[in-house]
């Protein structure tokens, strides 16, 4: 009966966006503190068998991040809509990119989750709306052009 009840006292595995407050967090990739909002992004990963949260002060971070760092494993990302800087699920979100958009380290990304709104900055941005996986290979194209391939 003992080993029945501690069965179900399993602790279940971190999810969802991270919780430190702004200011307080520092992101994982440049070593900033994350004080704006509506550019940052979260992720929840394991590192050394260990599940946990990462924060990042701009998406180009957490993008850049998952490249270079193939030993840490990505469960969940989550990005701010910049309309509103609420959490939004990043693989359902909507991504601008434009070099108009002044984001902390200068990525130029924008995630909305609505997709008038991110149909919106675009157009005043004079760019097209991404999904999550054309904005990760155009972060991938925008960092080869500018600094070579990766020696990976």
């Amino acid at each position: 009966m003992l080993l029945a009840s501690l069965a179900g006292c399993k602790e279940e595995p971190l999810s969802g966006a991270p919780t430190t407050p702004l200011g307080e967090a520092i992101c994982a990739a440049c070593e900033m503190n994350v004080r704006e909002d509506r550019y940052s992004a979260g992720a929840v990963v394991t590192i050394e068998e260990k599940r946990q949260h990462l924060s990042f002060d701009d998406i180009g971070c957490l993008l850049d991040h998952e490249r270079f760092h193939p030993e840490i494993r990505f469960h969940e990302w989550f990005v701010r809509d910049a309309a509103s800087g609420r959490w939004v699920d990043a693989p359902h979100a909507h991504f601008v990119h434009s070099d108009s958009i002044h984001t902390p380290m200068a990525s130029g990304i924008a995630a909305f989750a609505d997709a008038a709104a991110a149909q919106e900055a675009a157009t005043k941005a004079g760019a097209t709306v991404q999904a999550w996986p054309e904005i990760r290979a155009a972060r991938q194209k925008w960092m080869e052009e500018r600094y070579g391939k990766p020696a990976r």
